[in-house]
């Protein structure tokens, strides 16, 4: 979720059929969803929903190795194990209760990594915030996280527009200086 601003239905519901490995994408093309207890994959929720996110080499070859472990999971409990070909599975190779994957994957994983409690779809949030930080154009952030437009990434992600205003008065100092500092004599005002 980091990583690709996923939602986690879009993770869950990932089959190997939508990674392309080679060329570092996933693809958006189903998804998991749950009513009153039943499972199913379904189809994204709107059509910018469907898209391609590109994967860093770090999730690439943890992919890898996701793939291989699952491999011998198959070998030993025969063909009909994951029948979905999805990526991330139960150890019975059935799709996850949003539940049990909160309660036996993720808090352990926040606990073991000692960080403060943060809500699965915050992690979505944070991956946005850091992408805008690092200056990745609003309109690539917008369409990664399946955004119907940019306004409304722009509008959820206000709060980082103010550090990025540091950084633009910061980027404009660094190409322009300030010479009036140099020659404070000959200051003037605009």
């Amino acid at each position: 979720m980091l990583t690709t601003g996923c939602r986690w239905g879009e993770l869950v519901g990932l089959r190997w059929e939508a990674l392309d490995l080679e060329r570092r994408e996933l693809h958006v093309t189903s998804v998991l969803k749950e009513i009153k207890n039943k499972r199913y994959l379904g189809s994204p929720k709107t059509p910018r929903s469907r898209r391609t996110i590109p994967l860093t080499q770090l999730a690439v070859d943890l992919l890898h190795r996701h793939k291989i472990a699952q491999a011998e999971e198959r070998l030993k409990n025969g063909s009909g194990w994951n029948p979905e070909h999805l990526v991330f599975c139960t150890s019975t190779g059935t799709a996850f209760a949003a539940s049990n994957w909160h309660r036996e994957y993720y808090r352990p994983l926040i606990r073991k990594a000692r960080l403060p409690y943060i809500r699965p779809h915050d992690v979505r949030h944070t991956a946005a915030t850091l992408l805008l930080l690092d200056g990745v154009p609003a309109i690539v952030v917008s369409r990664m996280l399946g955004h119907t437009n940019v306004a409304f990434t722009l509008q959820t992600y206000g709060h980082v527009l103010a550090e990025m205003r540091e950084m633009a008065r910061d980027a404009m100092e660094k190409r322009f200086g300030s010479p009036l500092a140099a020659n404070p004599e000959k200051s003037s005002s605009f």
